[in-house]
């Protein structure tokens, strides 16, 4: 690295272990290395905070501290700093936990040479320095667009909406977002078969000035088909009301990463839905195309006027969830509802039932289904600035 060797802080309580690492280091040319080493999580936070460092080799078991929870707060203390966690085999699941929470990778104690371990660490070195150059990106006056789902009442199939439109709507090297805005817990890590240790509830635990680029990057989890999620709370004792400014925080850091930022948000109204409302280019209203659904999206039409989002910036999109769901034309729907129709989703029970299933969105794991280009065609339509325009 420009002729300076690679500083490295091993964060290890067990001596062989530790002797072991610093073998294997020596053989892979001790020049390219700088080593340092801690026994316990509390001295390697001091060192993270005082001292540059381009990788962290963690054990996850430590005098201080034992599993998820030691990583997390390395990574809270140094986010920039690619982290590789060392396991043994009895504890491999939780080291691929790491993994899906943010960290660089995972090494299995006394089963690497030298050579190996250099590579491990400068492959995570350079995977941290992309993350790092997407962060610089989201720079002051660039904007994606903000596109939030609300439904008409509960159970209409939002979040299916919100995670199948957000997947047909991200790009290889720019993924759209699913935020997952609710105060109590939503169904997106069971739609996508995650259990997610860092979200939203994190967030909302620091300072408005300190959720930016880098907070909300290190927190959202990259699913293999496209999409990053941020997801709601997941325990009771993480529910609570969000403020509204942080809620602007959120959005606002979201719009200034990715092309596309679609809001997964309760039926219920709040302050931080309100505000987050504020930011949205374009609202769709979630109803199945029944007359009492119709009528409750109408009173959240109604809603979402009071709070300033006018004619061109609302749209409806229908969900046949059974077969026998009265047979109203579009045009009847749109004089219950109030607003233009931008879609109608044919019913597809079976084919959402796999879907939820597998963690897998229709749109990926079935792109032929009927319901899916649908759902194609919705995206298309909400990739273009004048959406209302294109309504039915």
């Amino acid at each position: 690295m420009n002729g300076q060797p690679v500083r490295v802080l091993l964060v290890e309580d067990n001596l062989g272990d530790a002797r072991l690492l610093h073998e294997a280091m020596e053989e892979a040319h001790a020049a390219d290395f700088e080593l340092k080493r801690v026994a316990q999580l509390s001295d390697a936070l001091k060192h993270l905070g005082a001292e540059p460092f381009d990788a962290v080799l963690l054990d996850l078991s430590l005098p201080d501290s034992h599993g998820l929870d030691t990583f997390l707060r390395a990574r809270a203390q140094a986010p920039k700093v690619p982290i590789l966690v060392l396991t043994g085999l009895d504890d491999e699941k939780l080291a691929i936990t790491a993994v899906k929470e943010g960290a660089q990778d995972y090494l299995v104690k006394g089963e690497m040479d030298g050579s190996q371990l250099a590579r491990s660490i400068h492959y995570a070195i350079a995977r941290q320095r992309a993350l790092v150059g997407q962060i610089q990106q989201a720079r002051p006056g660039k904007r994606g667009r903000v596109l939030g789902l609300f439904g008409a009442k509960g159970g209409v199939g939002v979040t299916t909406v919100a995670l199948n439109l957000a997947t047909l709507l991200s790009r290889k090297d720019n993924p759209a977002i699913v935020l997952e805005l609710w105060p109590s817990h939503g169904t997106l890590a069971e739609q996508t078969a995650r259990t997610p240790v860092d979200n939203l509830w994190h967030l909302l635990e620091l300072d408005t000035q300190q959720i930016d680029a880098r907070a909300l990057l290190t927190r959202l989890v990259r699913l293999p088909y496209g999409p990053g999620v941020l997801y709601g709370p997941q325990t009771v004792e993480d529910f609570k009301e969000i403020p509204p400014e942080r809620a602007r925080a959120i959005v606002e850091g979201l719009a200034g990463i990715v092309d596309y930022t679609v809001i997964d948000f309760p039926f219920f109204p709040s302050p931080a839905t309100q505000e987050a409302v504020s930011l949205c280019d374009f609202v769709a209203l979630v109803v199945e195309p029944d007359p009492a659904c119709l009528s409750a999206g109408n009173v959240q039409l109604k809603l979402l006027q009071s709070w300033g989002v006018g004619g061109g910036q609302v749209g409806g999109i229908v969900v046949n969830r059974t077969i026998s769901s009265p047979g109203l034309k579009v045009n009847e729907i749109k004089s219950l509802l109030g607003c233009p129709i931008i879609g109608v989703i044919p019913a597809a029970a079976d084919a959402f039932a796999i879907a939820l299933k597998t963690g897998v969105p229709l749109v990926h794991s079935q792109p032929n289904h009927v319901a899916a280009m649908s759902l194609a065609e919705i995206a298309r339509r909400l990739e273009l600035v004048e959406v209302v325009a294109m309504a039915v």
